[in-house]
């Protein structure tokens, strides 16, 4: 999924011939409930940054590269005087 996250603009989502979601990247890796239901993987940052999203840091939903959660965290710890 990090490849799929890293060249694709959109994703198509297919489950036993039915479509399930056509969007972009961020938008579908947003669902991680719906996909890991599919039996689909979030890519693995996505998932760190969900599991940051639930412990309270104000992070967006959706993050798909290192870089992009690097730039939010950073982003969040500037603000809060941490960094």
């Amino acid at each position: 999924m990090e490849d799929v996250a890293a060249v694709c603009d959109k994703v198509l989502v297919m489950d036993h011939s039915h479509l399930e979601m056509f969007d972009t990247c961020e938008r579908v890796f947003s669902q991680g409930e719906r996909l890991s239901s599919m039996g689909l993987r979030l890519p693995q940052i996505t998932s760190i940054v969900d599991s940051l999203i639930s412990a309270g840091f104000p992070l967006p939903k959706g993050t798909l590269t290192v870089e992009s959660a690097v730039y939010s965290i950073t982003e969040y710890l500037k603000k809060e005087g941490r960094l």
